[in-house]
């Protein structure tokens, strides 16, 4: 049950990402205007709110198995690489929102991307969890 409630702090630092994103990106562009009020932008905020709102869901389920005391297996396993890899698109679509200004280490963004590669690593490999626990479950 742990890997889901650590995934928990994962959606946090998602939705406070989201919401430095609108913040940050109210900066003005001198040919362009607000970055926030451009439509590419608006829609990388609202995929990955979207995105955040699926997995958070998604736990809530799981968990409430847990509680039951079910076997959650597979449902940790499910939750492990799915919001490891949505924390990894959220922070490569900030990077985007922000430019280049994203790139440097004086921006928060490159740290978390940095960490997050690292997690994608130490949170189990998608393909190790696709494999090892979900196709051997699944197809058992």
């Amino acid at each position: 049950m742990d890997p889901i409630r650590e995934c928990c702090g994962g959606y946090r630092h998602c939705h406070a990402l989201l919401r430095d994103d609108g913040r940050t990106s109210q900066a003005t562009n001198a040919v362009r205007g607000a970055l926030s009020e451009m439509q590419a932008i608006q829609s990388a905020i609202v995929d990955s709110w979207i995105e955040i709102q699926q997995h958070r869901l998604m736990m809530y389920k799981y968990a409430e198995k847990g509680d039951r005391g079910d076997d959650t297996r597979v449902e940790a396993a499910v939750t492990k690489f799915t919001c490891t890899e949505m924390v990894w698109r959220i922070i490569d679509r900030a990077i985007q929102i922000h430019g280049g200004a994203g790139c440097t280490y004086e921006s928060p963004l490159a740290h978390w991307y940095d960490k997050q590669r690292m997690a994608r690593i130490y949170e189990g490999a998608t393909e190790v969890l696709k494999y090892r626990a979900l196709a051997r479950r699944l197809l058992a």
